[in-house]
């Protein structure tokens, strides 16, 4: 079966000091795979858990300076947390000196992890490749002949005595295996408390915060999980792996999950939620922003090609770096017809003024030759980085338009959400276009507080409404709207 595709933070700014020199080890990947084998753990092996293995690999042995916090956003029952057991039972085999802390919301849950841990370190398999070092073996704790610890407990208990790594690379980690509860993701005050258990608790048990990495292995519940609290509070200390469950409106692991029980998570809001949110680790807000994501129409993407489009708009929104704190750069391509804004394409990322002009350019060209009757404008905000690209792509024969925003971002969005409530703006179904998820997200977390993370695809959504319908509908408009799809 094929892989979903991973997305990876930007490497950190700041780099550490050069790793020390480690010997070599025994692949990670590899001892996973006759893990999985010789423990009959009953997953298929796919590009997801190799990327996965690699990335515990570096982070354990040092070979990522300026990164501390690890994070892997997948759906459950995929096998994250068998590579967690597998990649402690490795971690020990190699370095038997290695401290290491495990944790979950149940406490329950991390013993059984440990004896299972326990258990593999002792079958002749094991032994075969390292040794006999077990030395205890306890519900709360597994240790080795030489001293190496592995201590377990639920992310709201205690780990007092115990620590993890080394002053120096290889000395082990910090696993946290989805440290909150699935069925408290509405929950603010559980979220809250999650945090501050991570902040004043497990985070303060490393040898060395260089070389100690902490993992995080969970499925994405909500914008204010721990895994988004880390992202967004340490960008540039923070490495993401994120696996959606959907890719191509198909299920990217369908041994587990039909592609089936998916789109029937689309059917009410809840269902949308959970599937944003555990499925496509794209967390939405149930609501309570400025932009309500369930204000949107929904229309076939292949209706795009039959349709008679008055005007098309490619509206672009640069960053002004592409440091991992900062905002991204978008662009979307927006259709009119029947007095109705449809969202048709997107391309979102960080890059550099080079590379920017060429994905522009190439977006341009995309969708002049997919519209060849139709008339296209690409419009730019004129200032900082939009002037230069503006300049770059009129150069190279592309008629691009700078615009001014003259009123602030969050009276922008409220100047065109009359248009969404209105039921006049329409974006593809979830299982037609991937980056749509990603969309509604941002959406959904945009607040009038300016408290978002980002809002480069809002301020998008904002040009492309504002371009195509003009000013604000009058109630003829409101009350002659389409009935709900």
């Amino acid at each position: 079966m094929n892989s979903p595709t991973a997305i990876a933070a930007e490497p950190a700014a700041a780099a550490a000091a050069p790793a020390k020199q480690q010997p070599e080890v025994v692949c990670l990947w590899e001892f996973f795979q006759s893990f999985v084998e010789e423990n009959h753990v009953s997953i298929e092996l796919v590009d997801a858990h190799r990327e996965i293995c690699d990335l515990y690999e570096d982070a354990i042995m040092g070979r990522m300076p300026g990164y501390e916090y690890f994070i892997v956003n997948m759906p459950t029952r995929i096998g994250k947390t068998k590579i967690l057991e597998a990649t402690a039972c490795w971690t020990f085999g190699e370095w038997l000196t290695a401290q290491m802390l495990y944790g979950c919301y149940s406490d329950p849950l991390v013993k059984r992890s440990l004896a299972y841990i326990g258990r593999t370190m002792r079958t002749p398999w094991y032994i075969d490749i390292y040794g006999d070092h077990v030395h205890t073996q306890r519900a709360e704790l597994v240790t080795t002949t030489e001293g190496g610890t592995l201590y377990g407990a639920g992310t709201g208990g205690t780990i007092t005595g115990f620590g993890a790594g080394l002053k120096e690379p290889a000395g082990g980690f910090i696993a946290l295996d989805d440290p909150a509860k699935p069925d408290e993701a509405l929950s603010k005050v559980e979220a809250a408390s999650v945090i501050q258990n991570f902040e004043t608790t497990w985070k303060t048990r490393r040898n060395s915060d260089r070389f100690t990495p902490i993992i995080i292995n969970a499925q994405r519940l909500g914008p204010d999980d721990l895994p988004g609290y880390i992202i967004k509070t340490y960008p540039n200390k923070t490495h993401v792996l994120k696996f959606p469950c959907m890719v191509g409106g198909k299920s990217a692991f369908p041994e587990t999950w039909s592609t089936d029980t998916l789109l029937d998570l689309q059917k009410t809001r809840i269902g949308r939620f959970v599937l944003a949110s555990q499925f496509q680790q794209e967390p939405i807000s149930l609501g309570g922003n400025l932009i309500q994501t369930d204000d949107f129409r929904r229309y076939d993407i292949a209706e795009a090609a039959t349709i008679d489009w008055e005007q098309i708009v490619i509206t672009v929104d640069t960053a002004l770096k592409t440091k991992e704190a900062n905002d991204f750069s978008c662009a979307q391509a927006w259709g009119r017809a029947v007095r109705r804004a449809y969202l048709m394409d997107q391309v979102h990322g960080k890059w550099e003024s080079p590379e920017l002009f060429t994905c522009i350019k190439l977006f341009w060209e995309k969708t002049t030759a997919d519209h060849p009757r139709a008339s296209v404008r690409l419009v730019i905000e004129e200032k900082a980085a939009g002037t230069g690209l503006i300049q770059q792509l009129q150069a190279d024969g592309v008629p691009a338009e700078g615009i001014e925003r003259d009123i602030d971002k969050v009276r922008r969005v409220q100047s065109i959400l009359t248009y969404q409530e209105a039921g006049l703006v329409y974006v593809p179904r979830d299982n037609d276009a991937p980056w749509v998820a990603g969309f509604l997200a941002e959406c959904g977390e945009f607040k009038p507080d300016m408290t978002h993370t980002h809002d480069d695809r809002v301020d998008c959504f904002a040009d492309g409404v504002k371009e195509l319908l003009g000013d604000p509908p009058s109630i003829l408009d409101v009350l002659g709207a389409a009935p709900r799809r």
